[in-house]
């Protein structure tokens, strides 16, 4: 069965994930990824992992910026000190697995850009990987033909989505054009949409989600038997929505039929949907 993954935020939130159903959190490493929300030093992440294992569940440490050739030495060596203490590491810069000798399966491949078809999956997998994430911006079509044809990958299953990474400072940049600060909650909106999609920003780029907060109700069932993990993104979600998501697709894990009706009606204020599941094309 699938492991059921929680980006953490908040250590002491790692119990009640723990009793809500979660089987693994996920620790954002401030100097190793390029996501702005929360995330954690070297010191904070091992206390954190020490957290997570006393609460009985598996820590993973997304680690999942590119290197320089100048960075990757060192790099190098925080991962291996990582895979001493950490279940799993997330990685994106494959120039990180020749530091993981002995240790490539506890290596999960989370590339910025995500895998969108099975020979690309299946080719990563062969190098030696523990698991592959697969884009949630697939059709359901898709998505169940790429976890159907290569066994052992993972899913970002609900929550914001990565939509656009950069290096580039792009809110202190604005500043600097309009002469003031801009909050630390910024949003954008492009012009023909009215969704408003968060972007944070950090030493080493901006990250910009979704407007939308994706749920997979429909698909997890389908493919609970083919991956191996499936993953809850925190961004900007409330303790109780948090707890009452995990305890959600814990049922759908173990085959139960909650009410995912009243799941969306308690939340109906909040952007829930299916993303681009339905749709082919670019919205």
């Amino acid at each position: 069965m699938a492991k059921l993954s929680v980006i953490l935020e908040k250590a002491e939130l790692a119990e009640d994930l723990k009793e809500a159903g979660a089987d693994e959190a996920l620790i954002v490493r401030s100097d190793l990824s390029f996501h702005a929300a929360a995330s954690f030093s070297e010191e904070e992440t091992e206390k954190m992992i020490q957290t997570v294992h006393q609460d009985g569940m598996e820590a993973g440490v997304i680690a999942d910026r590119l290197f320089s050739e100048g960075e990757i030495e060192e790099a190098g060596r925080k991962l291996q000190c990582l895979l001493e203490y950490a279940d799993t590491v997330q990685i994106a810069d494959p120039g990180l697995v020749r530091f993981a000798a002995g240790n490539t399966g506890k290596l999960i491949f989370r590339p910025a850009a995500l895998i969108t078809n099975a020979a690309d999956a299946a080719w990563w997998m062969r190098q030696g990987f523990g698991s592959v994430y697969v884009s949630p911006l697939l059709t359901y079509e898709e998505t169940e033909a790429i976890v159907r044809s290569v066994k052992g990958l993972s899913l970002c299953i609900h929550g914001r989505q990565l939509m656009s990474v950069s290096a580039r400072k792009l809110l202190h940049a604005y500043e600097t054009v309009i002469g003031k600060s801009v909050p630390k909650t910024a949003v954008l909106r492009e012009e023909k949409r009215e969704g408003l999609m968060p972007v944070f920003e950090n030493t080493y780029g901006t990250t910009v989600w979704t407007d939308y907060v994706l749920h997979s109700f429909r698909l997890l069932p389908q493919v609970r038997g083919d991956i191996v993990r499936c993953e809850i993104n925190s961004l900007l979600t409330e303790d109780e929505q948090l707890l009452d998501t995990v305890r959600l697709y814990r049922a759908l894990l173990d085959g139960g039929m909650p009410d995912t009706d009243a799941y969306l009606e308690k939340y109906r204020d909040l952007p829930l949907e299916e993303g681009y599941y339905t749709q082919k094309t670019i919205r």
